[in-house]
């Protein structure tokens, strides 16, 4: 028995080798067979039934691999296995179990994704800002004064302005899910308890006098929308493009047919003005303005 554990130890530690010669091979070999002469202690002692092991039958063609194909240091299993923790068993803990490769994949993604952006705001944090945050500028070189460095300037910010009026701030549906709904059904299955009110003060503020506007009251009714996707600028440096973030706001739907009921889904939202000069009355008002 110990003949035998010592010959798969040395076989282990030749097989190691980053080079070889003739008489490492050898020496590999020969460790081989002395594990094959005496492994069948093993079946003698009712240890094991038999060594009819893939991995084991492997070893067998160790020397004309290496012979073949260089040395085995490079052709370890260690960095997949560790992978298969990585994209293998945290993904699929991190699903319900149910339709899980799909879930796995999307998992994966979004690490990648993560991973990716965190890379790309340590490489952002060497540059400086403008007022685009989604735009930089690289730093200044030693000749900055020469006309090559400032024309390419007023070209991309020509271009940013031309693509600021441009830009697109929200999509939404052609047909609303909740058509001409009423005061009550907003306060109470969309949980908007302050929306006329908030709207008053919006049309007031929006068109203060001497307009005259004809305010909302109770008896009108609003088509509202349960999803509100807002379009993302495109960061190259993650693969981001044409991608959006959806504000749902989704009451409970009944089940039908003995379903259970889907539960209701409603998203909290930052929204963070361009304007930088609000004074604190402007400002809380404007909040309690976007409470609905």
């Amino acid at each position: 028995m110990v003949r035998t554990a010592v010959a798969v130890v040395d076989f282990i530690y030749y097989a190691q080798f980053h080079v070889h010669t003739s008489e490492t091979l050898a020496a590999l070999q020969a460790a081989l067979d002395t594990f094959h002469a005496n492994k069948d202690i093993f079946i003698e002692l009712n240890i094991r039934e038999h060594f009819n092991i893939p991995k084991l039958h492997q070893m067998m063609h160790y020397v004309a691999a290496i012979k073949s194909r260089g040395s085995a240091d490079g052709y370890n299993t260690e960095s997949p296995e560790r992978l298969h923790i990585d994209y293998a068993k945290d993904a699929y803990q991190a699903s319900n179990k149910r339709e899980y490769i799909k879930q796995m994949t999307v998992w994966l993604r979004r690490q990648e994704a993560i991973a990716q952006f965190s890379g790309y705001l340590d490489w952002l944090s060497q540059t400086q800002w403008r007022d685009d945050p989604y735009d930089f500028e690289p730093p200044p070189s030693d000749d900055s004064d020469s006309d090559d460095d400032l024309e390419p300037q007023a070209v991309l910010q020509s271009d940013k302005n031309k693509t600021t009026h441009d830009k697109q701030t929200h999509l939404i549906s052609i047909k609303p899910a909740f058509p001409r709904a009423t005061i009550d059904t907003l306060t109470s299955e969309l949980f908007a308890s302050k929306f006329l009110d908030t709207l008053i003060k919006h049309c007031r503020r929006t068109n203060p006098p001497p307009q005259l506007v004809t305010l909302p009251n109770q008896f009108d009714r609003f088509d509202a929308y349960k999803i509100l996707p807002i379009p993302l600028p495109d960061l190259h440096a993650v693969g981001r493009r044409n991608s959006c973030n959806k504000v749902r706001a989704i009451p409970l739907i009944p089940g039908r047919s003995g379903r259970k009921d889907k539960p209701a889904q409603f998203d909290t939202v930052l929204v963070r003005t361009n304007d930088d000069k609000i004074n604190k009355h402007t400002e809380g008002t404007a909040l309690e303005g976007n409470q609905p």
